[in-house]
């Protein structure tokens, strides 16, 4: 795999860096609230979306650059999802 780094991986990596300390962060206080555990989710998620996220630029080849796209749905969709559910703990409307 062939890569060339720019801007955008390096923002993308300053994102993996920060989303993983905040994650770390509450995990080591997650008994302090409910709405703990689906924050370490999604900072993990937005971690995990970032990293993709910043190999798809990275990518040189168009076949490589496909591929980690292709990923970026998983990313993109686990975000979303596990910010409405850290939302409704947050809120205390579990039901």
């Amino acid at each position: 795999m062939l890569f060339q780094y720019n801007l955008y991986f390096l923002i993308l990596s300053i994102t993996v860096i920060i989303s993983t300390t905040v994650a770390f962060a509450v995990w080591q206080r997650r008994s302090i609230s409910l709405a703990s555990k689906p924050f370490i989710s999604m900072m993990l998620a937005i971690a995990g979306y970032a990293t993709v996220a910043g190999m798809e630029a990275a990518a040189i080849i168009l076949r490589e650059k496909i591929f980690w796209s292709k990923l970026e749905y998983v990313g993109s969709g686990s975000v979303i999802t596990l910010f409405l559910i850290f939302a409704m703990h947050f809120t205390n409307k579990n039901r």
